[in-house]
């Protein structure tokens, strides 16, 4: 059974909503779209992507004692093909954007074998970077990752769309929010 609230707490947790304070001065002006613009989008499909645990791979660069051994980090065969093959995808549809991003990433199986989708984006984001689609994959805000149907050799097709303007950051006040909490 859940758990059931008074009247009282209902009202106090409506009364707490209405207590955000506004969004702290960020560093920099969200970088928005001037009036008058249009925002680009544009879609995209590429061969299923490599998993993160495929897309990098590691060394161990020994060292003679006292110095302690490092850990080389590099993209690996199967990323720099991806790689490449998003360049590839890309060469007539670079887009250059520089405003605020959202991404919805469709990944569709090569077989009905399970896999963690939240494994793909990155290495994807990031070859999508090095192609030139976006100028740098910080200007994303909303990445929308979705599960599609099972295709022969898998594949993966990329919505892109640019937004007005970054999304502002909300404070709650934390300390008397828990304060008045009926628990």
């Amino acid at each position: 059974m859940g758990i059931r609230w008074t009247e009282e707490q209902l009202a106090m947790v409506q009364a707490q909503k209405k207590e955000i304070v506004a969004p702290r001065a960020l560093a920099e002006p969200p970088r928005g779209i001037p009036e008058g613009k249009e925002l680009k989008t544009a879609e995209f499909t590429f061969p299923f992507p490599p998993s993160v645990n495929n897309y990098w791979q590691m060394m161990a660069m020994p060292a003679k004692p006292p110095a302690k051994a490092r850990v080389m980090v590099f993209i690996g065969k199967a990323g720099k093909q991806f790689r490449a093959d998003v360049c590839r995808a890309c060469e007539g549809q670079r887009l250059g954007i520089t405003g605020r991003i959202s991404v919805t990433i469709v990944l569709h199986g090569r077989d009905r074998r399970s896999f963690d989708c939240d494994n793909f984006s990155k290495g994807l984001l990031d070859a999508m970077t090095h192609a030139k689609v976006w100028t740098d994959d910080a200007l994303i805000d909303e990445i929308i990752i979705r599960r599609g149907h099972i295709v022969p050799g898998g594949m993966v097709k990329v919505s892109v769309r640019e937004t007005e303007k970054a999304p502002e950051p909300l404070e709650l006040k934390l300390e008397e929010s828990l304060e008045k909490m009926p628990f």
